[in-house]
């Protein structure tokens, strides 16, 4: 990497973590007000900031130059790409503090409304619940739960959601998850790029 790759990277390092970090705090005073409606805000405030913290480290890993041909790396495969790199010790902290989160999304299966194949949906809806519910790996369920609000956020990106209970208690369940997945990635990636 050239002098001035590696500058452009730090510059956009610095750039997406503070888009995370203000949406973090959007988030977190938003969550001040109490109130039930305020939920789906919620949810769009800390999915933007770690939409932020994926796509950064999409970039810096270059999983767009792991395909043949290439093509760009789907968002699932990016969340996934950046929860695992938590260590376990992370991870079993994350899954202390969205336990809560863990049980409810083990007993649904949320399908993404965004493939039109419905067997498909239902076959991805369903390995994730399964992930969630069985795998022996914290790190297997954390992302297997990112996976599954990922498909809220498509859901809810592409219609299929909308301000009836059922659907306000799916996202209030995915509200914890992404608060901490974020404040986790923030973390991590203050720790990186200091010994970088």
């Amino acid at each position: 990497m050239t002098e001035q790759e590696r500058q452009n990277m730090d510059e956009f390092r610095e750039q997406q973590r503070h888009i995370a970090e203000q949406w973090l705090h959007k988030g977190n005073i938003t969550d001040e007000k109490n109130d039930d409606t305020i939920i789906f805000a919620r949810f769009f405030f800390y999915f933007t900031g770690f939409n932020a913290m994926y796509f950064l480290y999409k970039e810096i890993d270059n999983l767009d130059g792991r395909y043949t041909p290439p093509k760009k790396c789907p968002e699932y495969k990016q969340i996934e790409h950046l929860l695992d790199k938590f260590d376990e010790t992370t991870a079993q902290k994350i899954r202390n503090n969205i336990e809560p989160s863990i049980k409810f999304f083990s007993n649904r299966s949320i399908q993404p409304m965004n493939i039109r194949n419905e067997r498909e949906r239902k076959r991805i809806a369903e390995k994730n619940k399964t992930n969630i519910l069985n795998s022996s790996s914290v790190k297997e369920k954390i992302k297997a739960l990112g996976q599954a609000i990922y498909n809220v956020r498509c859901n809810l990106y592409h219609g299929s959601k909308e301000a009836s209970a059922d659907d306000q208690r799916i996202v209030s369940n995915c509200i914890k998850p992404l608060e901490v997945f974020l404040e986790k990635a923030i973390k991590y990636e203050n720790y990186h790029k200091r010994i970088t």
